[in-house]
């Protein structure tokens, strides 16, 4: 009897979407925090390993640059193999990276470790997600995005603040190590607790690898069009606070942890109002709210806080609602390699448009005439993101239609 209800139990928790979801929101999270963590990490590392602290650029370009190359190339074969299978060997050797990064000895190294890390973390979100939307009902997948999604915001409420508490308390090492426990932790759940990909076992032999086709690259592009015009404007996000909207330096914390909080009510609400009115409306208002937001920082007529309330809130109701649509292009059997080259296309946006600050302002300050540039620039990509919504829905419908047509056809 006592076996018997545990293993109704274990049936359920396999069952459920919503712990799924959870179990990939926990695997973004880590993700997020492996990568997201070495920038305002580096001083600590520098000063430890005695490099330069503009070498820091050569540490997180690394990873974004190696999952760039992982994502491209694991499109072409990754839905030929068994997703959960390539998971869990993926969170296996992440942890193991993760774990031995500390040890490294200089420079060469570290670069060496990040480039395999994000060669490994690149791919795994993309399987992660696949397995889960392939189960996700249409009715409710802008909330089970929105769960995942949501762990960007937990790294920039806990995340980030206990990387640097561990760093500042501890070392530098205790971070990686964090997130190597964090991995192994996963390992157990991604076996156990998702279920089997049953339906794609039988037909993975005779799976094709989904071609770059211009509409495959257009859809897969989506996160790349809503995440490049706030990506312009972070690498600058602090001394935008300090030197524009004149918050303190020492309040500087306070205002990144109430942006996260935004950004978790943007991202759950956005989850549901796509769900409920679709994302081409969520995406375009959210969209409106992002520019006029920054047109409000051009004029100097916003406060700091509210700033990154409504920035991060706005931004993060773009990202749910690009995810949403793009989610509804590949069937189940092409979906981890359309994810892949999906995360692959967001990465080089994000390398891209972290260049730009530092190419356009040289060596000037940040001040509202040097960036004006910046901020022209960034509004004009955030009001593209409707235009670009609408053409995939577009292209959605037209898609819906000839599936409709060909399987009535006689």
């Amino acid at each position: 009897m006592t076996w018997s209800i545990f293993l109704n139990r274990y049936q359920h928790i396999k069952s459920n979407i919503f712990i799924s979801a959870a179990i990939i929101a926990l695997l973004q999270f880590t993700h997020a925090l492996e990568y997201m963590m070495v920038g305002p990490l580096f001083k600590y590392i520098s000063d430890d390993l005695g490099l330069p602290i503009g070498a820091a650029g050569y540490v997180t370009g690394a990873y974004t640059a190696a999952s760039v190359v992982s994502g491209i190339v694991s499109f072409l074969f990754i839905d030929r193999l068994d997703k959960k299978r390539t998971l869990t060997i993926n969170l296996a050797l992440l942890a193991i990276i993760t774990a031995i990064t500390p040890f490294s000895p200089g420079l060469s190294t570290l670069l060496i470790l990040r480039i395999l890390a994000g060669l490994v973390g690149g791919i795994t979100l993309g399987i992660g997600l696949a397995l889960l939307l392939n189960r996700a009902p249409p009715e409710i997948r802008g909330r089970i995005i929105a769960i995942v999604v949501g762990a960007f915001s937990a790294v920039s409420l806990l995340g980030l603040p206990l990387s640097l508490y561990l760093a500042e308390h501890l070392s530098w090492h205790a971070p990686f190590w964090l997130i190597a426990a964090i991995c192994v932790i996963c390992l157990p759940l991604v076996s156990y607790c998702l279920p089997e990909e049953t339906a794609e076992k039988i037909t993975r032999p005779a799976a094709q690898s989904l071609s770059m086709s211009p509409a495959v690259l257009l859809a897969s592009v989506a996160n790349a069009v809503s995440n490049f015009a706030p990506f312009v404007i972070i690498p600058i996000l602090v001394p935008i606070l300090i030197n524009l909207t004149q918050i303190p330096s020492d309040q500087i914390p306070l205002a990144f942890f109430v942006g996260g909080l935004s950004s978790y009510i943007g991202t759950h609400l956005a989850g549901r109002l796509a769900d409920k009115w679709g994302a081409l409306w969520t995406g375009s208002a959210a969209s409106l709210l992002y520019c006029l937001t920054l047109v409000l920082l051009a004029l100097n007529m916003i406060n700091g806080y509210w700033f990154m309330i409504l920035f991060m809130f706005s931004t993060y109701m773009r990202i749910v609602s690009s995810s949403v649509m793009s989610s509804y292009f590949p069937d189940n059997a092409h979906r981890a390699g359309f994810n892949l080259l999906q995360t692959a296309q967001t990465n080089l946006a994000a390398t891209v448009a972290f260049f730009i600050p530092a190419a356009l302002l040289g060596n000037n300050d940040v001040s509202s005439a040097s960036i004006s540039t910046i901020l022209h620039l960034a509004i004009i990509a955030g009001a593209l993101l409707p235009l670009y919504l609408w053409i995939l829905s577009r292209i959605l419908k037209r898609r819906a239609i000839s599936q409709v047509a060909k399987i009535t056809s006689p």
